[in-house]
């Protein structure tokens, strides 16, 4: 892609700077199990707290799913009620208790997970990327679905700074909808087309900020268990079909510096 003017790079947080992902989650289910001496085999309970995500977010059943991945309403439809991303994991919780006919405190499980991800250390190319673009004259900003006090916690555990930090909390909006990405263009000043969003969720970084008219980067941390799961999950497989077309694909942030100059 020729003739990029790009004057932001805006980030995600976990899963593209910050590992907490996959892994991290079952290892805080597994410590949640053990803390309330649930005994049950926590990779069943953590496939099925993932499923409740959905109903458990602001859109209900009508957020994106593997079905319907991109609904135009997530997109660009009313926005809704808005409730911590506490709230939702404390409603998977909840649901994922009733579903197994298990007792847990779903309040106690939601609050290990704050306390978990906000020491949630940095991949090991972060610091290196960082460096490399605070030599180019160019904004770094930081866009996550988080609420700001584990995101604030992670942040100053790493010690990072950036020029803008906004969140789903601060704004008042999850990623994907178009509106969390327009207002970061209020904020910071930059037209859709000048600011680069890089992220690892193919639905709510790569969708919602294709969708609003940023560049995109898919920072894909988990390149080789995506490739098993499109082969062996039709649903998922069919899934990254119905969605758009990122920028730029990588495995690394350390990329960057040189799509920005391409």
């Amino acid at each position: 892609m020729k003739n990029l003017d790009i004057k932001l790079i805006l980030f995600d947080a976990y899963g593209t700077l910050f590992e907490f992902e996959g892994d991290q989650f079952r290892g805080a289910i597994a410590q949640i199990l053990d803390d309330q001496r649930i005994d049950f085999d926590y990779e069943k309970f953590y496939k099925i707290w993932v499923d409740k995500y959905s109903e458990s977010g602001v859109w209900g059943l009508s957020g994106p799913n593997k079905e319907d991945p991109y609904p135009s309403t997530v997109l660009n439809g009313s926005l809704p009620e808005w409730h911590s991303q506490w709230e939702i994991w404390r409603r998977q919780f909840e649901k994922a208790f009733f579903h197994y006919h298990l007792i847990g405190d779903s309040v106690s499980a939601a609050n290990t997970v704050r306390e978990l991800i906000a020491e949630a250390d940095l991949y090991t190319d972060v610091r290196e990327t960082l460096s490399l673009l605070s030599k180019i004259k160019i904004d770094l900003g930081l866009l996550s679905n988080a609420d700001n006090d584990f995101l604030n916690a992670s942040l100053s555990k790493a010690g990072l700074l950036f020029d803008i930090v906004e969140s789903s909390e601060s704004l008042r909006i999850y990623k994907p909808h178009r509106d969390i990405f327009v207002n970061i263009c209020k904020i910071s000043g930059f037209s859709p087309e000048q600011i680069l969003y890089v992220g690892d969720s193919p639905i709510a970084d790569i969708g919602g900020a294709h969708n609003a008219g940023l560049k995109t980067l898919w920072i894909r941390r988990n390149s080789t268990k995506n490739a098993e799961k499109v082969k062996n999950d039709d649903k998922f497989a069919l899934m990254l079909e119905k969605l758009p077309d990122p920028d730029f694909v990588s495995d690394s942030l350390l990329s960057i510096p040189e799509i920005i100059n391409c």
